[in-house]
C-alpha cells in the first residue's frame, strides 16, 4: 500500500498547487495536453512495485476520443488452456493379490471478456481533468473436463466423470476518476466505481461405473452489484 500513498500525496500536491490564481497554474504557463478530435491511447494499470499490468483488458486496453470532452474506452481479454495428465500405478497387496490403477484426465479452458466505457470530460483544457465513465460489459466462460479411471483387481472397475460449464455475464459499469497530463503524450489517472452484472451459468455433469450411469444439471441466475476499488493507471497518446 505504500506505493498507493505516495502516488495519492503526488497527486494531492499537484491539485492543491493547481487552485486558481497560483503561478503554477497560470494560462501563460498551461500544460498541454492530447484530451483532442483523433487522439488514442493505450491504458496501462500501475499495480505493486510500479509494475505495469492490464487496466481494462489482458489483450488490449485503449481509448479514442472523438472530441476534447468524449471519447471511448474498450477492454478485450482472452483466455485458453488445455491439458492432459495420464497416471499408471501398481499396488501390491499381498503376493497374490495385485492391484493396478491407470487414470486420465482432460481439460480445457475458455473465456472472452469485453468491456466498452464512454468517457466524458467536463473540462478538457483544465491541468487535472475530471471524467465520468458509463458503459456495458459482456462476458463468456467455457470449460470442459474428463476424467476416467481403471482398476484391474480381481473384480474390474472403470469408472469415468464428465463435466461442462458455461458462463454468460451482461452488465453495466459507471465510473469517476481524475487524470493528470506529466507530458502532452503520457497522462497518470486514478479511478473508481461500480458495476452490476446479471449472470447465468449452466452446469452438466456425467459420472459412470461399470456400466451405471448418473447424470446431473445445475441451472443459475443471479445479479452481482460490486464496486471497484480505486486504481492508478498510465497512458500513453498516439
Amino acid at each position: 500500500m505504500l506505493y498507493l500513498l505516495r502516488f495519492g500525496y503526488i497527486i494531492l500536491f499537484i491539485a492543491i498547487n493547481c487552485l486558481p490564481n497560483t503561478s503554477l497554474c497560470a494560462q501563460e504557463n498551461k500544460r498541454e495536453n492530447s484530451l483532442e478530435t483523433g487522439a488514442w491511447a493505450l491504458q496501462f494499470q500501475i499495480s505493486r512495485n510500479f509494475t505495469l499490468s492490464r487496466f481494462e483488458g489482458s489483450v488490449i486496453s485503449a481509448k479514442h476520443h472523438f472530441s476534447g470532452k468524449k471519447s471511448l474506452r474498450f477492454g478485450l481479454s482472452l483466455n485458453a488452456s488445455i491439458s492432459d495428465v495420464e497416471q499408471n500405478s501398481k499396488q501390491f497387496a499381498s503376493d497374490t493379490l495385485r492391484q493396478i490403477l491407470k487414470a486420465d484426465s482432460d481439460s480445457d479452458v475458455q473465456s472472452i471478456e469485453l468491456n466498452v466505457q464512454y468517457l466524458f470530460y467536463p473540462s478538457p483544457e483544465k491541468e487535472i481533468n475530471l471524467f465520468l465513465g458509463v458503459g456495458p460489459m459482456i462476458g463468456f466462460n467455457r470449460s470442459n473436463s474428463e476424467t476416467g479411471s481403471e482398476r484391474e483387481t480381481p473384480n474390474p472397475v472403470e469408472s469415468t466423470s464428465k463435466r461442462t460449464s458455461k458462463r454468460w455475464s451482461l452488465g453495466i459499469s459507471a465510473n469517476l476518476g481524475a487524470e493528470w497530463f506529466a507530458t502532452k503524450s503520457i497522462s497518470f489517472l486514478a479511478e473508481y466505481g461500480l458495476s452490476l452484472n446479471y449472470i447465468w451459468s449452466k452446469d452438466s455433469r456425467t459420472d459412470s461405473t461399470t456400466g451405471i450411469v448418473i447424470e446431473s444439471e445445475n441451472k443459475s441466475k443471479f445479479f452481482n452489484l460490486s464496486a471497484t476499488s480505486v486504481r492508478f493507471g498510465l497512458s500513453v497518446y498516439f
